[in-house]
């Protein structure tokens, strides 16, 4: 379910830093009242600390919270694991191509 939320997020963006976005859509989640059971699930599984700078992390308050926030984390390397396949093999293959054209 939370998983779901936030993919949705991620197609509505164009950004290519998800990990600043995951951590902006927690921040988002927890600090302001909750409306949907994803925003409840994550107010009463999580938390944040902010400095003086504005600089913020997000902490697990549980052990449900630990596996939630690395859930989200493993999930946004996949993510990204994705992308940079695409984006070599987009590459890779133009260049082979072009090696091949040579001997010909």
């Amino acid at each position: 379910m939370i998983l779901t939320n936030f993919s949705k997020v991620l197609k509505k963006t164009k950004t290519k830093k998800y990990i600043t976005l995951l951590s902006l859509w927690l921040k988002k989640r927890i600090s302001k009242p909750a409306k949907t059971k994803t925003d409840k699930i994550i107010q009463k599984e999580c938390w944040y600390a902010k400095n003086n700078n504005g600089d913020f992390i997000i902490i697990p308050k549980s052990e449900t919270g630990r596996n939630l926030t690395l859930s989200l984390y493993n999930y946004i390397q996949s993510v990204e694991n994705v992308d940079l396949s695409r984006f070599l093999h987009e590459n890779n293959s133009k260049k082979y191509n072009k090696c091949e054209d040579l001997k010909k």
